[in-house]
């Protein structure tokens, strides 16, 4: 495509040399032109916040419904009794 004369073809139709409209003058960044990706950061940090709260409620839950009981009275009740047979 090189040796063809293809790419430079479409290289002068795309690129054209003379139709630079730019200044070449970089300008500050103001914090009101940076402002939105601070908004976005504080909406997924407290996104994240709230579901951290509430898998810690989902697993206490959890885990209060299968505690046992391990009062002495309980554990008195049920208990088996191991006897040496020697």
């Amino acid at each position: 495509m090189v040796q063809s004369g293809i790419v430079d073809k479409y290289k002068k139709k795309w690129w054209p040399k003379g139709d630079c409209h730019s200044t070449n003058t970089a300008t500050e960044l103001a914090f009101q032109s940076t402002s939105g990706i601070f908004i976005v950061y504080s909406g997924f940090i407290l996104i994240s916040v709230i579901c951290c709260i509430a898998e810690l409620l989902i697993y206490r839950r959890r885990n209060e419904k299968n505690k046992v009981d391990s009062s002495k009275e309980t554990l008195d009740a049920n208990s088996i009794v191991m006897v040496d047979l020697k």
